[in-house]
């Protein structure tokens, strides 16, 4: 999103990728990017992003409470790809979640499986433009079924999944296979707070709800700050989730 005035650049809302072009222009020029991160490693200064650390933890913890004593986990991390801005993201930022995953049932006395953790891999032909692109409910749908049916000595009993519409390919898979969300196995996943994306299959989920509107109005006093000459230091603004089925969830933001 651009701010003009006078036909004059003042400010950048960052919600997409930009051209290389636009933001060597917006340095050279010192105009205030503030950019929404809710995936991906990313070089603005300013940034409003998810605590995914926070929610990966919260996820487990209320897996853990409802029983579960072997747990998967499903991320669309690793690679990132859109259909008009196809890229390699940098390695690392997301190995940070899964060792908060690791850690997270080390603590708890749950045995961490490497072989129930789900990254996306593509294919040479996606990386290279061929395949048609893949949304996120799609894999979540094969995900779902790689660590369900896939030969192995045990299914997960509880679920972590990273993304919310991942969810959604991941319940048609489930259904597929005729496997009971709530009873054969427990979902916690992310979810913007709000959405309808998995309302109708809330009373089956463990939602880690973040507030999206949050996040914008963060963004919005960040730039406005920028703006009046009081930009603060570098930093990431981190959105914590909060949980619909658990009391141990707390929401807020912290720096």
């Amino acid at each position: 999103m651009l701010f003009r005035s006078n036909r004059k650049l003042h400010g950048i809302l960052r919600v997409c990728d930009l051209s290389a072009d636009v933001l060597h222009c917006t340095r050279d020029l010192n105009i205030p990017v503030v950019g929404l991160h809710t995936s991906g490693p990313h070089d603005d200064p300013l940034t409003v992003s998810i605590d995914w650390r926070e929610l990966v933890r919260l996820g487990v913890e209320s897996l853990a409470k409802q029983g579960c004593k072997s747990m998967g986990l499903i991320t669309p991390f690793g690679f990132w790809r859109t259909p008009h801005s196809p890229r390699v993201l940098r390695r690392g930022a997301w190995d940070d979640d899964i060792k908060s995953f690791q850690n997270t049932l080390v603590q708890l006395g749950i045995p961490y499986d490497p072989s129930l953790i789900w990254e996306y891999h593509p294919s040479p032909n996606e990386i290279a433009g061929i395949s048609e692109y893949i949304t996120n409910e799609e894999r979540g749908y094969h995900a779902f079924k790689a660590l369900f049916t896939q030969a192995q000595p045990q299914r997960p009993e509880g679920l972590l999944i990273l993304d919310d519409t991942m969810t959604k390919g991941a319940i048609s898979a489930a259904q597929s296979l005729n496997i009971k969300m709530g009873t054969d196995v427990r979902i916690a996943t992310h979810s913007n707070l709000g959405a309808p994306a998995l309302r109708s299959h809330r009373n089956r989920l463990t939602l880690l709800e973040v507030s999206v509107q949050d996040m914008v109005e963060l963004m919005f006093q960040m730039l406005e700050q920028a703006w009046n000459g009081a930009a603060p230091a570098p930093h990431a603004t981190l959105i914590k989730p909060s949980c619909s089925s658990s009391s141990i969830c707390s929401q807020g933001a912290t720096e």
